[in-house]
This record gives C-alpha cells, structure tokens and sequence, in this order.
C-alpha cells in the first residue's frame, strides 16, 4: 500500500462498552450469545428502542469507506429488532438492479422518470450515463435521487437506512432536503458515521463472505459463522449462514476480494473526505462508530472478549469435521496499534448513541 493514506481519527467519547454491572462473557460468534450480550449491556432500553421503532420512522444516512462493517451492522440491527424493523435502501444495489432490468422494463421505468426527475441534463443522457458507466465520471445526482426516490415509493412508510447517499460532496447538501424530496416530511435524519483503519478495511475485503439470500456479511479470519463445512472435491473449507431463514446457505466471496484495497483506495479517501464534511454539519444529529480501539488504552474501554479474534481452521479427516482455532489480532495503522472490535461491540455504540439522539432514557 502507499503512504498516502487516509488517516482514522480515533475519539473515545463514544466507543466505551463498559456497564456497572458484574463483569461477564459472552460467545459473540453466536446468535444467542448476541441476544444475551445485548440485553445485558443495555437493559431495558433495548425494549425501548423496539417500541420507539413500532410507533416512530427515521431516516438515517450511512457514511462509511467500503468494508468498515455497514452491512454487518444493519444485520446486528435485524437480529435484535426483527428482520422487518425498518428498510436497508443500496444505492449501489438499486444502480445494477436498474442496470440489469431497465431496457425489460423500459416503458415503466421512462413513465416514472419523466414525471419526477429533474436536473441539468437530459433524461435520455441522464440514461446513458448510468447504464453505459463511464468509471471517471458521477452519475447524475438527480437521477440517482429520482431512482431512490421510486424504489422507496414501493415500500411500505418505514424507517430508511440509505446505504451509498450521499457520495459526492453536492450530495451532502442534498442529503439535507432529501426528506422533504422522498416526502417522508415529518421524519427525523440523522448521519451513521463508521470508522475504520485502512488495514482492517484491506482484512476484511481479503476474507470477506456474504450470504446470498440475505445479503449479511461474514468474514472468515475475523467474524465467522457457526456453521462450517469441508468441499472435498476442492478441498475448501467454508461458512454457512447462521440465519435461520437461509436454511444453511453457503457463503460466497467476492469478485476480486483477492486483491485487497488498493483498487479501492481513490474511493476510500472519498469517503473519508465525505465523513469529515458530514460530522461538520450543524442541525443533524450524528451518531458515530469506532470498529477500532488503540491497544494502549483498550482495557479502560472495552472487556477482552470484545476484541476481533483472528480464527484458523482445519479440517480433521478422521472425525469428518471442521475445526476451529483462535488466536488474539492486532493490527497497526499509520504507526499506531489497534485492537479491532467484534461487530456487537461497535453496533452497541449505535444502539447507545441512538438512545441519546432520541432521548429515550
């Protein structure tokens, strides 16, 4: 990698996971010892927060560099609240779904799009730009807002987390209105920053799994399933789902992953950039989450067993079986050693911000 790399900028004021309570473990690679872990480090304010979703909508927009942990996040989310608690809107998804169906569907989508969309240039050119994607060139904002706009249109009115929006810097200034746009009027936003080191970024694309009936997002050195099983006739070991709605799905990777972050760099500094101009705003509330802790100071602010383990494994002829073997994982950023956060100890800082943004204590 070179040296000109984004620099994270660790503030402890929100990372903190520590209760006043008896000190206790929890086995956070599993769905139950998720719920337990919850519930005892948040008490009844989980409660809370459900019954604040059954009667209120939000709209909260994600900013984070690619592979800080959105997906896995939202999936946390799901698990505590229910898989139905509110709607996870990719823009980047919602771009190749338009790509891949638009011209089966043309008539539809023009009848739509010439109601609604306004901007600078033509619709048809708007079109173009979109579905023959130029890699140097954005495109078109206000298209991009017209498609999500149609994509929300067909949902029920519920919470929105708008994964991919904004990209651009003259998209944070229509961040600003966009809920008056998509005529959720009433609805409070707010900004989910997500912060990562570049090195754990380039880990996770390395060994990044992802479910695909439910889209959640694993990782095979670093945030596994329970479920594993051994390809004999590739000799591969692999993960399976541990949503009980997948029925035992087999985890795929990622086109390219290999590679790491380099090919991601330019839009990683992006993204770092755009998290600044956000946290900057005044008048949206802004919760913000750290998936890194410095070693230095870790044991004043996380308990041991929320640290990311890095996990091995092998396959064990005899027994027919997969075997697990973990083994503590640092790692160091711009000359700094950090610990990496379990996923459940960077979504508990959501969940306790979010108490505060909506006053529910």
């Amino acid at each position: 990698m070179t040296n000109d790399m984004p620099i994270y900028k660790f503030d402890k004021t929100y990372v903190s996971t520590k209760v006043d309570k008896p000190y206790r473990e929890f086995d956070l690679t599993s769905l139950e010892g998720r719920h337990e872990y919850f519930k005892y480090k948040m008490g009844d304010k989980i409660e809370k927060i459900k019954e604040f979703l059954e009667s209120h909508t939000f709209i909260a927009y994600m900013l984070a560099p690619k592979l800080a942990g959105k997906s896995t996040y939202l999936g946390m989310l799901k698990e505590i609240f229910g898989m139905r608690a509110f709607y996870h809107v990719s823009v980047g998804d919602l771009v190749r779904k338009v790509q891949k169906e638009y011209l089966e569907n043309k008539q539809e989508y023009d009848k739509y799009l010439s109601k609604y969309y306004r901007g600078y240039i033509p619709l048809e050119e708007a079109m173009d730009a979109l579905l023959y994607p130029d890699v140097t060139k954005v495109k078109p904002t206000e298209l991009i807002l017209t498609l999500i706009k149609r994509e929300i249109d067909s949902l029920p009115k519920k919470t929105l987390f708008i994964d991919g929006f904004p990209r651009t810097a003259d998209q944070i200034s229509y961040s600003l209105y966009f809920r008056e746009l998509i005529n959720y009027r009433e609805d409070p936003d707010l900004f989910v920053l997500i912060r990562a080191p570049i090195s754990v970024l380039d880990a996770r694309i390395k060994y990044r799994r992802i479910c695909p009936k439910c889209s959640k997002s694993y990782n095979l050195k670093l945030l596994p399933t329970q479920k594993f099983g051994y390809d004999k006739q590739t000799g591969e070991i692999y993960m399976m789902c541990d949503n009980p709605e997948c029925k035992n799905e087999r985890l795929i990777k990622k086109q390219a992953d290999d590679k790491g972050i380099e090919p991601l760099l330019p839009r990683i500094r992006t993204d770092f950039k755009l998290m600044d101009t956000a946290n900057a705003l005044h008048g949206v509330p802004k919760i913000n989450i750290y998936n890194s802790v410095p070693v230095d100071i870790a044991d004043e602010l996380i308990d041991d067993y929320e640290k990311t383990p890095m996990f091995e494994y092998t396959y064990n002829k005899k027994a027919d079986k997969v075997e697990m073997h973990k083994k503590p994982w640092s790692i160091k950023d711009n000359g700094i050693e950090y610990y990496s956060l379990m996923a459940p100890a960077a979504t508990l800082q959501f969940l306790r911000q979010f108490v505060k943004v909506f006053n529910l204590d």
